[in-house]
């Protein structure tokens, strides 16, 4: 990012995944299917942190409603999606059609499948080829190429107020550097500048030395400044703590904000038939959909509310909803009717708190690159680990 353009490194993100994506109907092995998963998942996690950061490094003191835009975008986008998708996934037809081969017959195993053509097979290739995304970001570059200006917020900008400069003690950084001696203690003129003329005022101590013969006592002696000391990472540590402590309090509360938009957002579907009320699958999926959609309206409407309201008061609004949300969801283990509500609670309580935590952060530092990658190395971290817990815990329950 420090030697390239982010236009160019965004438009090679989004080129890599949708490359990725359109092969995976085309995977003729596992393996390659595999890999497809990874590529797209490791340039999917460097898009959204590049793209956060330079969306807060373009936008400033109006980055929130930019991040809650592009979020409800991209809601907007996982219910489009499935929809399109839809009239292209046929399904495995082989149970159902006679005039295929039966598999079982031949005794031949997977390479018989292979042979066997299934309908609607070769129009999966269709709706995974939307790939408009990199030839936007393309056109975008050819039309207003982007240039860092350097417009994150110093003392120096006039036009930023006096708070939010103060709110940013987290980036002041320590120099051992010698103050210069003034030119009167050098004996040096002074010169006075007005709109009219420029007038010179000799000081006082050269007066003096004229009418005296050369004193190496009293000859001025001009200190010349020392060079800055060279820090370790441990004295960087010691001398931006506060920094790094408001990072890491940042970054722990991120990790845990986002296993639980995962656990609900992502597991519900499942857990939602293992509950005393045992839903069906249809039910639950029924759920998931009002959850995913009631998701996708909190952060429409986020987008205005941070225009009025600081980041701070939308996060803590927004915890005390997903905590009455999670009331109501324990009480709805028996209870349907309490079940729909703590779901659609609970879904518009945790659909802001993602983006307004980053524009929280902006506020008393400049996210950047090495910023960025902590916060979403952090945000992802314990998702690792949440598959194999609710797995767990629905073993034992």
């Amino acid at each position: 990012m420090k030697y390239v353009n982010r236009q160019l490194v965004l438009i090679g993100l989004v080129l890599v995944m949708a490359t990725a994506t359109s092969m995976v109907p085309n995977s003729p092995h596992v393996t390659v299917l595999y890999a497809c998963a990874l590529a797209v998942g490791t340039c999917a996690g460097a898009w959204s942190n590049a793209k956060t950061v330079w969306l807060i490094e373009i936008w400033q003191t109006s980055n929130a409603p930019v991040l809650h835009l592009c979020s409800f975008l991209f809601g907007i986008g996982t219910i489009i999606g499935p929809l399109v998708d839809k009239q292209f996934v046929l399904g495995d037809r082989l149970a159902s059609n006679s005039s295929l081969v039966n598999l079982a017959s031949t005794g031949t195993g997977a390479a018989d499948h292979d042979a066997v053509p299934l309908p609607g097979k070769s129009m999966l290739w269709l709706p995974f080829a939307i790939i408009g995304g990199c030839t936007l970001m393309a056109l975008m570059y050819l039309c207003k190429k982007y240039e860092n200006q350097n417009h994150m917020i110093s003392e120096s900008q006039s036009q930023v107020s006096d708070e939010l400069v103060s709110r940013k003690l987290f980036d002041k950084k320590r120099t051992d550097t010698v103050q210069p001696t003034s030119d009167v203690e050098l004996g040096y003129p002074t010169s006075t500048v007005t709109s009219t003329l420029i007038t010179i005022t000799p000081a006082t101590p050269i007066t003096a030395l004229d009418n005296k013969p050369y004193n190496p006592t009293t000859a001025p002696i001009i200190d010349t400044p020392t060079p800055a000391k060279h820090h370790t990472l441990l004295d960087n540590f010691r001398q931006n703590h506060d920094r790094w402590l408001l990072i890491g309090l940042v970054s722990a509360f991120l990790a845990f904000q986002m296993s639980s938009e995962v656990i609900y957002m992502q597991f519900s579907a499942t857990y939602f038939q293992y509950i005393p009320l045992k839903l069906s699958a249809q039910t639950s999926a029924t759920l998931m959909s009002s959850m995913a959609l009631t998701f996708t309206m909190g952060r429409g409407i986020s987008i205005f509310v941070a225009m009025r309201f600081r980041p701070q008061h939308i996060i803590a609004g927004h915890l005390l909803i997903s905590f009455a949300g999670l009331a109501i969801l324990y009480a709805g283990q028996r209870s349907l009717e309490c079940l729909w509500a703590g779901s659609m609670i609970m879904s518009y309580g945790l659909s802001p708190i993602i983006c307004s935590t980053y524009c929280f952060l902006a506020q008393y530092l400049d996210v950047k690159n090495r910023v960025g990658t902590v916060l979403l190395f952090s945000a992802e971290s314990l998702n690792m680990f949440v598959p194999f817990l609710m797995g767990l815990s629905m073993l034992f329950s």
